[in-house]
């Protein structure tokens, strides 16, 4: 089995990832909506840093495909104020 094959996720797969945005207005509910537009079923937890400069969200889901993966990671990068997804 090569590299790239142990490498292969299967779909569909719960998927567990955290987003890291400035703390700027609105950006909770700029987040939220766009999960909501995007995902039915998904669980978001957020936690702000030590001087509140950035929020941190880890948001876990079941994707069925890699598109569907690929779609919200590019929504979310798309929102004013990220900062990086890992």
């Amino acid at each position: 089995m090569s590299n790239s094959e142990k490498n292969e996720i299967e779909f569909p797969c719960e998927i567990t990832m955290k987003i890291i945005f400035r703390n700027i207005p609105n950006i909770r509910e700029s987040v939220k909506s766009c999960l909501n537009e995007n995902i039915q079923t998904y669980t978001l937890d957020e936690k702000s840093s030590k001087n509140s400069t950035f929020l941190s969200f880890t948001l876990c889901s079941v994707f069925s495909t890699k598109n569907d993966l690929d779609e919200i990671c590019t929504v979310l990068k798309s929102v004013d104020g990220y900062q990086t997804m890992f």
